[in-house]
C-alpha cells in the first residue's frame, strides 16, 4: 500500500464517519436519507481509487487533534477532573505527538495512543445487543449440556436477562415476536464460554479482539516495511467512536475481522485457510470475500484446493457436533438472517424502502446483491492488476444492498486493506483507465431492477389503509393514538391476521427498529376494519410532537400513513 491509496482509505473512513454521525434512523426525512446514501456510496468508491497524498499528513495531524477533543470533551469520566488537569493532559499528549513526528516515531506513538484512547472511551454495556445476549446465553446453554441450536433451548433467553427488554433491544419478526434463536456458527458462542465460566461481561472479549486488531495491523505494516502508513488507519478509526463503542457495546464483528486480517497477511496457505475457517465459523459475513479470495489466491500462485480444505476442516471441526445432533435446526438457524421474516431496518440502500420513500419488494435486495457480486467479479477478473490490492472492498457494495444493511456490515472492510500484502509488479497510475462502461451498465441495471420491483408490487405496500382519528398529546409528547385500520389488499393470501405497528419519527429514533408500540388490534380478514388504540409499552417510548409515520404490517403486507400533528 502506498500513500495515495492510504490517503483514499483514510478519507473513505472519514466520510463513512460523517454518515454515521448524521444518520439517526431518520427513515422518513428524504434529505437526511439522500445525504446519508451519497456519503456512504462515496466512501465505498473511495476504497477503489487513489488520491494525491501531498498534504495527507496534514490531514492525519488534524485527525489527531480531533481525537484529542473527542477524548476530553465527549467522555464524562474525565469531567470530574479540573479543566487545568485536562488541559495539561491534552498538551502533554500533543507534545508527545509533535516529538514523535519530529523523530519519525509516529506509528509507535499512534499505537500506544490508540490503546489509551480506546480504554478511556469505552463504556462496556452489560450486553448491548440481542446478538451478544443470545451468543452469551447459548454458551450458558452449551455448558449445561444442551444444544443451543434447538429453538426451545434458547427460547427463554429474555427471561434469563430480565433487564434486557425485547421491545427495546430485540430483532422483531414481521409476524410478531422477536428472535431468540442462535443465528451464527458455533464459534460465535464458544468464544463466550470463558466469560460464562468466570461470569464476566461478554463485551470484554470483543474489546480484547479490538485491541488485538489495532496491534496486529501495526505489526503487519511494520513487517511489510510500511509502518508510516499506520496513522492513516488509526486516527480515522479513533475519530469514529463507534469503532470503539461497537465492540464494548455488544457488536462482536471485530472478532471475525481480526481472523480475516490474520488470513490475509499469512504467507503459508495452511495459515490462510485456517484463519479464514475460524472467521467463517464465527459469522457468515466473511463468506462474501470467498469468490474474490479464491481467484486472488489462484492468480498469486497459491493452491485453492489446500485453502478450501483447511478452511472447511476448521469449520467442520468446530461445528460438526451441532450439525450431527440436529442438522435441520442448525442450518435453519444459520440461514435465518437472510430467510426469516425479519422487520426491515437499514443503514444502507434499503433505508429508502423502510419509510416508504420508495417502496421496494424484498426480493429486489437479494437479486441486487447477486448482480453486484457478478459485476464485481467480472471487473476483478478483467482488471485484475487494478483491483489486486483493493478486492477486499468488494463486499462493501454487496452488503450495501442487503435487505437489513447495518453499519457493522459495512464499516470494517477498510481494515482489511491494511492487511493485504503489496505484490504489484506494475505501477498503476492514479489516472489509469477506469471501467466506466461496466460501472454504468451495472448502475443502470440496478435502477431498472428497482423500477421492476416497485410498481408491480405496490399492492403489498397498500395492504392496510390507516386513518388517524385522534392523537393524545401532553407536554409536547405523543402518548397515544386512535386509528381506523382496514385490511384492503391480501396478495399473499394470508387470511386472518393481527396487524402490528411501529412509528417512524421524522427526526429519527435511538433504535434502528423505530418505535414499537402495542395495540388492542384483533384478527382481521380481507375487507374488514376496526378501531385500534395504539400506545407505548413504556413511558420512555413517548416521543416529541413532530411529523411521523405509522407503519402497519404483517408478514409482507404493509400500510403507511404520514401524520402531521397540530
Amino acid at each position: 500500500m502506498d500513500y495515495q491509496q492510504a490517503a483514499a482509505i483514510n478519507v473513505s473512513m472519514l466520510t463513512f464517519s460523517v454518515s454515521m454521525l448524521l444518520y439517526n434512523n431518520s427513515y422518513i426525512d428524504p434529505y437526511v436519507v439522500l445525504t446519508n446514501l451519497i456519503l456512504i456510496i462515496t466512501s465505498g468508491f473511495l476504497l477503489f481509487i487513489k488520491i494525491p497524498a501531498r498534504n495527507s499528513w496534514a490531514l492525519v495531524d488534524l485527525e489527531f487533534f480531533v481525537s484529542i477533543l473527542e477524548m476530553f470533551f465527549f467522555h464524562g469520566d474525565l469531567f470530574p477532573l479540573s479543566y487545568y488537569v485536562v488541559a495539561l493532559m491534552a498538551l502533554f499528549l500533543t507534545a508527545l505527538y509533535v516529538v514523535s513526528r519530529a523523530y519519525e516515531k509516529t506509528p509507535e506513538f499512534s499505537l500506544i495512543y490508540g490503546i489509551l484512547f480506546s480504554f478511556l472511551m469505552s463504556s462496556f454495556a452489560r450486553l448491548g445487543t440481542d446478538e451478544e445476549m443470545i451468543d452469551y446465553y447459548s454458551a450458558h446453554v452449551f455448558l449445561e449440556g444442551l444444544n443451543p441450536y434447538l429453538p426451545e433451548n434458547t427460547a427463554s433467553v429474555y427471561s434469563h436477562f430480565l433487564f434486557f427488554n425485547p421491545v427495546c433491544f430485540g430483532t422483531p419478526f414481521t409476524t410478531g415476536g422477536v428472535v431468540t434463536t442462535l443465528s451464527y456458527p458455533s464459534l460465535s458462542f464458544i468464544v463466550q464460554v470463558p466469560s460464562n465460566i468466570i461470569h464476566s461481561n461478554p463485551n470484554y472479549v470483543n474489546f480484547f479482539f479490538y485491541l488485538l486488531t489495532l496491534v496486529s495491523l501495526y505489526l503487519i505494516l511494520r513487517k511489510g516495511g510500511n509502518p508510516e502508513i499506520y496513522p492513516y488507519f488509526l486516527f480515522p478509526t479513533l475519530i469514529n467512536l463507534d469503532y470503539t463503542l461497537f465492540p464494548d457495546g455488544g457488536v462482536p464483528d471485530i472478532i471475525w475481522v481480526f481472523f480475516v486480517i490474520l488470513s490475509l497477511q499469512s504467507e503459508k496457505i495452511f495459515w490462510k485457510g485456517l484463519f479464514y475457517g475460524v472467521a467463517v465459523s464465527l459469522k457468515q459475513v466473511p463468506l462474501a470475500l470467498l469468490p474474490f479470495y479464491l481467484y486472488y489466491l489462484r492468480r498469486e500462485g497459491y493452491s485453492i484446493v489446500k485453502f478450501v480444505f483447511y478452511s472447511v476442516f476448521v469449520f467442520v471441526i468446530s461445528n460438526i457436533y451441532f450439525i450431527v445432533r440436529s442438522p435441520l435446526s442448525y442450518f435453519n438457524d444459520i440461514i435465518s438472517p437472510e430467510t426469516a421474516n425479519l422487520l426491515q431496518v437499514s443503514d444502507g440502500i434499503s433505508q429508502i424502502s423502510v419509510g416508504n420513500l420508495f417502496f421496494l419488494f424484498r426480493p429486489f435486495f437479494d437479486v441486487s446483491m447477486l448482480i453486484i457480486f457478478l459485476g464485481e467479479f467480472y471487473l476483478f477478473v478483467k482488471y485484475y492488476e487494478k483491483f489486486k490490492e483493493k478486492w477486499v472492498g468488494f463486499p462493501f457494495f454487496i452488503f450495501l444492498f442487503n435487505y437489513r444493511s447495518l453499519w457493522n456490515y459495512l464499516m470494517y472492510w477498510p481494515f482489511l486493506f491494511f492487511a493485504l500484502k503489496s505484490t504489484s509488479t506494475k505501477k498503476v497510475n492514479i489516472g489509469s483507465k477506469v471501467p466506466l462502461r461496466a460501472l454504468a451498465i451495472l448502475s443502470v441495471g440496478i435502477i431498472l431492477l428497482a423500477t421492476a420491483f416497485h410498481y408491480p408490487f405496490l399492492q403489498y405496500a397498500s395492504s392496510f389503509e390507516v386513518q388517524v382519528l385522534h392523537i393524545d398529546q401532553s407536554k409536547g409528547y405523543v402518548k397515544c393514538m386512535i386509528l381506523n385500520v382496514s385490511f384492503s389488499n391480501d396478495p399473499c393470501k394470508q387470511g386472518k391476521i393481527v396487524p402490528l405497528f411501529r412509528i417512524l419519527p421524522y427526526d429519527g429514533w435511538k433504535s434502528v427498529n423505530g418505535i414499537m408500540w402495542k395495540s388492542n388490534a384483533s384478527y382481521l380478514s380481507l375487507g374488514q376494519w376496526e378501531i385500534v388504540k395504539l400506545y407505548p409499552y413504556f413511558p420512555t417510548q413517548e416521543f416529541e410532537v413532530q411529523q411521523f409515520e405509522v407503519e402497519t404490517y404483517y408478514g409482507q403486507l404493509q400500510g403507511y400513513v404520514l401524520v402531521n400533528p397540530e
